[in-house]
């Protein structure tokens, strides 16, 4: 309980932080989204051990945030490069023909290829 305590005040002045220097709008919301994934984590870990009935659904409200969390990562890594097409040019002309092996126990799936299909199946 202590340790859910501090993370949200932590949290609070981390994104408030963000917002009193809000500079780059389109890089810091998703940063401020990012940070408020560790209240989340502590929340639910400690709703799981008082409600161990309901785990199965405070679980999944975490696992969704998580995932969005996760887009918003992808979304702050396009901007710190720049944007989408820089992010392309890299790829094309930086890495031309660069194809990414899978490891153990995926090494049966063919490469991926770091090209225009592979940002946007990650932008999905």
């Amino acid at each position: 309980v202590a340790l859910v305590v501090l993370t949200i005040p932590i949290s609070i002045a981390h994104s408030f932080a963000h917002w009193s220097n809000f500079v780059k709008p389109e890089m810091q919301s998703q940063v401020i989204r990012i940070i408020w994934m560790i209240p989340v984590i502590s929340l639910e870990s400690l709703l799981s051990l008082k409600y161990p009935r309901h785990r199965f659904y405070i679980k999944a409200t975490r696992e969704l945030y998580e995932a969005y969390v996760i887009y918003c990562f992808s979304i702050l890594l396009t901007n710190y490069l720049g944007s989408e097409e820089q992010l392309r040019w890299h790829l094309e002309r930086v890495l031309p023909s660069t194809a990414i092996r899978h490891t153990l126990p995926f090494c049966c799936f063919s490469p991926w290829r770091l090209d225009q299909e592979f940002i946007e199946k990650c932008s999905m």
